[in-house]
């Protein structure tokens, strides 16, 4: 009988271990990557470029946190420069940019992957520029040729709204 109140109690810390250590991932909406959703990215993102990323600097820790305002207040958010090379949207856009981007949750970047990439996304918040998390930022292939062809993503053909601004004129 010992033995098998020993045996439940090692299966239970067992299972309570296993739930208590699983790894968390990033779990997007079905339509996260859909066409509408690129188009709404397009149509909020401040800045879209092409560029290269020259420096990172680690995020904040919780002791040097005040609170939760603006992008650069965030413990889970790095500081990017960004050199850029081309606009594709935005026409006031700066030749470098002070972005923050989430490194350290599951929805955000890994450090290494910033200084590959070349295609950036770039949201204003609180008077901060922010790079969008997995979830929010997508441009489907379609838009994104578009965008680095310097036409504009196909959103919304009525020029009565503002789903085109600071989009280059048609070509």
């Amino acid at each position: 009988m010992i033995t098998n109140a020993k045996s439940i109690f090692a299966l239970s810390f067992l299972l309570l271990s296993l739930v208590a250590t699983q790894a968390q991932a990033c779990s997007c909406t079905r339509d996260a990557y859909s066409d509408d959703a690129s188009k709404q990215t397009i149509k909020q993102a401040r800045y879209i470029v092409s560029g290269h990323v020259t420096d990172i600097q680690a995020p904040k820790t919780q002791d040097q946190m005040i609170g939760i305002m603006a992008p650069s207040q965030s413990s889970a958010n790095s500081k990017i420069t960004l050199n850029v090379d081309t606009v594709h949207k935005g026409a006031d856009t700066p030749e470098t940019l002070t972005v923050y981007a989430d490194t350290q949750t599951s929805c955000g970047f890994a450090p290494d992957s910033l200084h590959a990439q070349t295609f950036f996304i770039v949201y204003e918040l609180e008077g901060e520029y922010m790079l969008p998390a997995q979830c929010s930022g997508h441009i489907s292939d379609k838009d994104k040729a578009r965008l680095t062809l310097g036409k504009p993503a196909l959103i919304n053909t009525n020029t009565n709204n503002d789903f085109n601004e600071g989009l280059p004129a048609n070509k």
